[in-house]
């Protein structure tokens, strides 16, 4: 059994929740991918997926060990970097989660990371929450808000629409629904071209902070610093 290629195997079925959809993005038949990952649970002797749920999960052992392979497979590829180039080049999928409020000025701008980073490919998803880290095999989520859990907003004006995910709301007003309170970030591009007017510039409310948030500060990939900076401009912009 080729075991590098079979923990590869591993953590894509982890990060795709399926074996049909990790053996699809791997371009290999679901019984390989099915087999490599039972020859290596034989190997190791334990088991990784819990296979009596309809959704794919692992066991204790088995997230314990994807951690380990995931972590591995990242200093595999910042080494073969170094040994290419000489130096740690960001490369490789970089799978990224985002608030939906940077989903404009991310993609309006995603062509610059790419071409400043051209041995990177993005995988990308709408979350805002950090604990996607681990059951999503994220790198990076770009996140509006503190990290603890935050209570319910007082509204202390008649409003006639709420909207949960941070850009319905400049929608609603460009559509001329009325008044709204948007991100900077959403509103921004908006306001430079004409289509949405500022109004009681001196008054704000409470700025709420960005993160980035990352599994770890021990070993960041290069690719993960490179967007990490890459999305300072997106808030700075």
């Amino acid at each position: 059994m080729d075991k590098l290629r079979a923990i590869k195997f591993f953590c894509r079925a982890v990060e795709a929740k399926s074996f049909t959809s990790a053996a699809h993005a791997l371009d290999v038949p679901p019984s390989v991918l099915s087999k490599m990952i039972s020859a290596l649970e034989t190997e190791l002797r334990f088991t990784l997926f819990n296979r009596s749920t309809r959704r794919l999960s692992l066991t204790e052992a088995g997230t314990c060990y994807y951690d380990y392979c995931r972590q591995l497979l990242l200093d595999m590829e910042e080494t073969e970097s170094v040994a290419r180039q000489g130096t740690v080049q960001p490369a490789g999928t970089l799978r990224i989660g985002f608030h939906p409020a940077f989903r404009a000025s991310l993609f309006r701008r995603i062509g610059e990371f790419l071409a400043e980073n051209r041995s990177v490919n993005i995988e990308a998803v709408l979350t805002n929450s950090p604990a996607t880290l681990l059951d999503e095999g994220l790198d990076v989520v770009l996140r509006i808000g503190g990290i603890p859990d935050s209570g319910f907003e007082v509204v202390t004006v008649p409003v006639i629409i709420v909207v949960r995910d941070g850009i319905g709301m400049s929608d609603s007003a460009l559509a001329g629904v009325g008044i709204a309170q948007i991100y900077d970030v959403v509103s921004h591009h908006h306001i430079v071209d004409g289509s949405l007017e500022p109004i009681l510039t001196d008054w704000s409310y409470a700025r709420q902070p960005v993160y980035a948030v990352i599994p770890s500060r021990r070993n960041v990939p290069a690719k993960v610093r490179a967007f990490v900076q890459f999305a300072r401009s997106l808030v700075t912009a």
